[in-house]
């Protein structure tokens, strides 16, 4: 409760100092900015709530198995380096600069027309939205690394030992909070700009839509990869002990006994099945999961848009 308090008002200072900074009070949708901010301060004491120790448990549950301490040690002292806010703060910057200026030259006339509190929030909501996808990028990058070490899976079928798992539950978890964050984004740019058209809207939700196929398509394939790394470390480590007994054993193969012979089979058997088995998320199960997605917020930004208008016309029906 605390800490959704704090970020609150943090939040909406900022539309607060960039208001007084201008002198422009007058017709400062104050009550808008506090909303943006107490949802978003309540939607993240909700995830941090959400983020407590289950679910951190669930995100080292693939380092947990790592089978060298020292790939371990290693891992850490990798993350410790590059999970600073140095490495992703300025491509959050970047993102909410390019598009604010995309914006500014698409609708010159509307953003002039913006309150500078109002443009001081577009700009944190952007802000934090490449820092969220700057961050996830980062995680994916700090699980390629992990995935150049073998881990201690099961030899039959490493895809379906239980960390890969629990690694790919939170990548499908991961994808679609990415996509529902992505459609609340959506509709707090449509409430704070108030657009008269829909021109003023183009630039900040192609943004924001260019960004999100992006960071999360490159994520997504990431971990795609990284899964298949993680498993042919095991599949390839069972592969040749299975191939040091059967060469151990063909040789003499007309020498064997019955059940020298069953032995050899039962292990060209087992080489097939651990050979053939999967090593991850298919293409099209990777590609599922990233329209599904992107689909959310679509769907969203659509039927947001066709209730302004549909409520525009009802106004203008109604009013004199």
């Amino acid at each position: 409760m605390a800490f959704g308090a704090v970020v609150t008002v943090l939040r909406f200072l900022v539309p607060v100092v960039a208001t007084t900074v201008t002198a422009s009070w007058a017709g400062a949708p104050v009550w808008t900015w506090l909303g943006i901010a107490v949802f978003l301060g309540s939607l993240e004491a909700y995830w941090m709530r959400l983020g407590s120790e289950p679910w951190m448990g669930r995100t080292v549950a693939l380092p947990a198995v790592i089978d060298r301490d020292a790939d371990l040690s290693s891992l850490l002292e990798f993350s410790r380096r590059w999970w600073r806010p140095r490495f992703y703060a300025p491509a959050a910057v970047a993102i909410a600069l390019i598009v604010l200026l995309a914006g500014a030259l698409v609708a010159p006339g509307e953003f002039r027309a913006l309150h500078p509190g109002s443009l001081a929030m577009l700009a944190l909501i952007l802000f934090e939205f490449g820092e969220s996808r700057s961050m996830r990028f980062l995680y994916f990058t700090l699980f390629a690394r992990e995935s150049r070490y073998p881990h201690r899976l099961s030899w039959l079928s490493p895809a379906q030992s239980p960390p890969v798992e629990t690694m790919l539950g939170i990548w499908r978890q991961t994808a679609f909070v990415n996509g529902v964050g992505l459609a609340l984004d959506f509709v707090l740019v449509i409430i704070l700009l108030s657009p008269d058209s829909l021109t003023a809207l183009l630039a900040p939700m192609a943004g924001f839509a260019l960004v999100a196929v992006v960071f999360d398509t490159a994520s997504l394939l990431s971990v795609r990869n990284s899964v298949q790394r993680v498993v042919r470390h095991t599949t390839d480590a069972t592969l040749e002990r299975l191939r040091e007994r059967i060469e151990r054993l063909e040789p003499q193969a007309r020498q064997l006994t019955p059940a020298e012979a069953a032995q050899l089979q039962a292990l060209l058997a087992t080489y097939a099945a651990v050979r053939d088995a999967p090593t991850g998320p298919s293409g099209a199960q990777t590609l599922g999961h990233a329209l599904t997605a992107l689909a959310i917020p679509a769907l969203t930004f659509l039927l947001a848009v066709m209730a302004e208008v549909y409520a525009e016309r009802l106004l203008n029906q109604l009013l004199p």
